[in-house]
């Protein structure tokens, strides 16, 4: 099979393959706050303000086009484009580390192990996810456009409207993805042009952090506030961020805790030994210490806000273990990014047939590193799939309830928060999706008496 065959059937496999399993069947969770954003308030409003830390301006647009013109009745768009964005951040990877010199077969198994990352399965499931794969991926766009023969002020425009449009489909990824573009364009461009190349999304990315007044919703006690840190102590900070960076790097070799440690020791003194014999290229030099920053920086940003969000830090360390936990993709995206090229600089064989071998032994430690990676994947489908079965179920009932109106004495609780499985929606919300022919009468199905109680209060 020849490169260009590589480059459509692998992409074409993984993109089969999730959107057949798709498992997330019905919106849950944080899907419900860019709903309810999408039937209130102007648009202009609305897609500029943040989510804990989030700015999701593409998530906006997707649940708008979603809920006003598909309705919320059947769910085929929204997991239609998490599909999209995972073959965009799978492309996107390989195309770097392609032009960082691996093999493309090398270099499309490693951004298969990331993009479909078990570990971090969440990221392939959960559709909200499909902002940050975005982020990602034009990311790693924007670095492989820097990393090609043409510097002039063409392509660092293309480079920079690249890096601003990141930012706009998940602000909290861009931020990493964008230290490891500034690693990249200033030691591998001149200085004139990489200004060019950075300034436009470094003043976004500022704007954005400066006037951000993000929406942050806990049990719905807090609206349209600003960020919520949740409180931990540096070391419990520490510890945290250190317990996703290992799970990260052991994600890359199928295994977790240990398996990271060994692998960053590996890896690190492997890349030293390519540095001290100047194996590595000025590019495979950027990325290594570009990827590195971009990984340290994602985690250092997890862990800062997220860190307390749990009784303790050793429930917050043994959630990460939970069903694919959508903190440790990023991590090991930029991981895979700085060290992959450079072991593989470090230690290329000069004799072609010896590389042959050693490409055909990476691909295929790379598809069991995929296959063992997948045991974590099953859990997540199964939530998702529990998830979404019960919310299309509870929303069925209201539906039924609010278009039949409360009995006599009692009143519509339009603040109130009916669905267990999805305490973001409450009555008003769905009130307004009826209104808006998103969902209809015909939807709706005989609604249990707790579930109708929670609707309807004696007035």
């Amino acid at each position: 099979m020849g490169r260009i065959g590589l480059w459509v059937t692998i992409p074409v496999a993984g993109a089969t393959w999730v959107g057949t399993t798709i498992s997330q069947r019905y919106p849950v969770y944080d899907d419900w706050v860019i709903i309810d954003r999408a039937t209130s308030g102007s648009w202009l409003r609305e897609m500029f303000i943040g989510f804990n830390g989030h700015l999701w301006s593409l998530a906006y647009w997707a649940y708008h086009l979603q809920v006003n013109v598909l309705g919320l009745e059947s769910n085929w768009f929204l997991p239609l484009l998490l599909v999209a964005s995972l073959v965009a951040l799978q492309l996107g990877v390989a195309a770097v580390l392609s032009r960082l010199g691996l093999p493309t077969v090398v270099a499309l198994l490693a951004a298969t192990v990331v993009t479909y990352f078990g570990p971090g399965s969440e990221t392939m499931v959960f559709q909200l996810s499909l902002g940050g794969n975005f982020a990602l991926a034009l990311t790693f766009a924007a670095a492989y456009v820097a990393l090609g023969k043409r510097h002039d002020r063409r392509t660092a425009i293309v480079v920079a409207a690249i890096a601003v449009a990141a930012l706009f489909c998940d602000s909290a990824l861009a931020v990493a993805g964008f230290l490891f573009l500034i690693v990249m364009v200033t030691y591998l461009w001149p200085f004139r042009l990489a200004l060019v190349a950075l300034v436009p999304p470094a003043v976004a990315h500022a704007a954005w952090y400066a006037l951000d007044h993000s929406e942050v919703l806990i049990r719905g006690t807090c609206q349209n506030c600003r960020s919520v840190t949740f409180g931990a102590s540096f070391g419990g900070r520490v510890d945290f961020g250190w317990a996703i960076f290992v799970r990260s790097a052991g994600g890359l070799v199928g295994g977790s805790v240990t398996a990271g440690e060994i692998f960053l020791g590996v890896a690190v003194a492997v890349a030293c030994i390519g540095l001290a014999m100047r194996r590595l290229s000025r590019p495979v030099v950027a990325s290594l210490v570009g990827g590195t920053l971009a990984a340290v920086a994602a985690v250092a940003l997890i862990s800062y806000t997220r860190a307390g969000f749990w009784r303790s830090i050793h429930v917050a360390i043994a959630n990460l273990d939970g069903p694919g936990n959508r903190y440790l993709q990023p991590a090991a995206v930029f991981l895979m990014i700085a060290f992959i090229p450079a072991m593989a600089a470090a230690i290329r064989p000069s004799r072609r047939m010896v590389s042959w071998v050693v490409t055909a032994i990476a691909s295929a430690g790379l598809i069991v590193v995929f296959a063992v990676n997948l045991s974590s994947l099953r859990p997540t489908r199964v939530l998702y799939e529990g998830l979404s079965y019960s919310v299309k179920s509870d929303v069925r009932q209201a539906v039924a309830v609010i278009t039949a109106g409360c009995a006599p004495g009692e009143h519509l609780a339009r603040k109130a928060r009916p669905i267990n499985a999805s305490f973001q929606i409450t009555v008003g919300l769905l009130e307004r999706l009826i209104d808006r022919g998103a969902l209809t009468a015909k939807f709706g199905r005989p609604a249990q008496p707790a579930l109708r109680t929670r609707i309807c209060r004696p007035t």
